[in-house]
């Protein structure tokens, strides 16, 4: 496939550590285009919550480090922390989104290098984020992605989590860092053009 994409391919289009491969031309970095109308900007829901909600949505329990969040919460809640963890797994996108609007900390995924879709709604719900993705390894990802969530890898679940739930001035900061950050690059209206942009030099060639 890489081979196919280098022979042919006009523009080339990937994440080049996430998603390491044989391609040998050069890339752009691959953007996500979230729609404008779907940002909701709600740091209110932080103020003096009653019950912190705590969200996990895997699309694949193994490969997103599910075993490891739930160490973590089972850890935390057997030292008397009070919080609501919801997780899900086969549900609708509808559903999804329903409860990311109440969800106050995000459990994203601890593999990969990149926040995928579900991290990029969660910015977008202003909810507090912890993933394992990380600029400083995946250079595609836009500047000041390492202050939009909390960079966080399998044996950190823990003690992060332990942070957002203590810290709450932190966590309500991030939780707007991530929104900004999203709103400034990565949504439709910000990437659209200039994917157009970088199209139409294609075509006038």
């Amino acid at each position: 496939m890489a081979a196919a994409a280098d022979a042919f391919a006009d523009l080339i289009v990937n994440f080049d550590a996430d998603q390491a491969s044989y391609l040998t031309r050069p890339t752009v970095p691959f953007f996500y285009a979230y729609p404008d109308e779907a940002m909701h900007f709600n740091p209110e829901k932080f103020v003096d919550p009653r019950v912190p909600v705590v969200l996990h949505a895997p699309s694949k329990r193994l490969i997103k480090g599910t075993a490891f969040v739930r160490e973590a919460v089972s850890r935390l809640q057997s030292e008397g922390f009070s919080f609501e963890y919801v997780e899900l797994t086969g549900v609708s996108n509808r559903k999804v989104l329903e409860q990311l609007s109440r969800a106050h900390i995000v459990l994203n995924q601890f593999w990969a290098l990149v926040p995928g879709v579900f991290g990029v709604e969660a910015m977008a719900n202003t909810c507090a984020m912890m993933c394992s993705a990380d600029g400083t390894i995946e250079h595609g990802l836009p500047d000041g992605a390492n202050d939009a969530w909390l960079v966080t890898t399998t044996d950190q679940v823990y003690e992060n989590l332990k942070v957002l739930l203590t810290d709450w001035t932190f966590t309500t900061a991030l939780a707007v860092r991530g929104f900004n950050w999203l709103a400034t690059h990565e949504t439709f209206s910000v990437n659209a053009p200039e994917f157009q942009r970088k199209l139409n030099l294609l075509f006038e060639q």
